[in-house]
């Protein structure tokens, strides 16, 4: 990378910025080769209008890159890893693109999402099982975040469970539970459904001070 960098400065001394620089599309171009074919690529390139079929696979596969990114950085600035096979976990991402195109959300894309944001903000990525998954399998259910013991080969990924029904017939238990019982609060306690946070206050916060995730991920735990 460095070479590349120095050799910029290089060109940029030469040149006195006359001339723009064409390049720097090494990443996005082995991501297209990776996904449709290094020889589906080549053959496309000897087509007359090589430049524009490039172009609008490139602009496909940007978000993917983008979104890949971000999520690196979110997950490590949290505490959290990402499996670390690069193609698995871009093909996971690929799928979160699709369901926010296809549904305006990021469903989980190891899951049936039923369109209907309000019933699946359970599964919207991160999803609410992530943590106790991590916890106890070390990997939540997609795989795509994965604990430090798989990322050193101390631990094998394995199947998960599925914990969505169970952990649902489980809430309802508990909130029938706790609506029987006669506290006296002076603000509703609100519980973040990815992480677990509590507060009490009149309303859920805009973004959870532990996971991010936004308020709509709040579920009302106490009145």
């Amino acid at each position: 990378i460095m070479n590349r960098v120095n050799a910029v400065k290089k060109f940029s001394e030469l040149i006195g910025g006359e001339q723009c620089i064409v390049g720097w599309i090494e990443a996005p171009f082995a991501e297209i080769c990776c996904l449709f074919g290094l020889i589906n690529i080549l053959l496309e390139c000897r087509k007359s209008n090589w430049v524009e079929i490039l172009k609008g696979l490139i602009k496909r596969i940007l978000p993917m890159q983008k979104e890949f990114a971000k999520l690196q950085i979110e997950a490590e600035s949290y505490g959290y890893h990402l499996n670390s096979d690069e193609e698995f976990t871009k093909e996971l991402i690929k799928g979160l693109i699709i369901n926010e195109d296809r549904y305006g959300y990021q469903a989980c894309p190891c899951r049936l999402a039923s369109g209907n944001k309000s019933q699946d903000l359970d599964i919207i990525c991160p999803c609410d099982y992530r943590d106790p998954d991590l916890n106890e399998y070390d990997a939540c259910y997609c795989a795509l975040y994965v604990t430090k013991n798989i990322l050193d080969g101390n631990k094998e990924l394995t199947s998960i469970p599925e914990r969505r029904t169970e952990d649902l017939n489980n809430n309802k238990i508990n909130k029938k539970e706790f609506s029987e019982k006669k506290l006296t609060l002076s603000k509703p306690i609100w519980r973040c459904k990815v992480c677990g946070y509590l507060c009490a206050r009149d309303n859920p916060p805009e973004i959870c001070p532990i996971c991010k995730v936004k308020k709509e991920r709040f579920e009302k735990f106490l009145t």
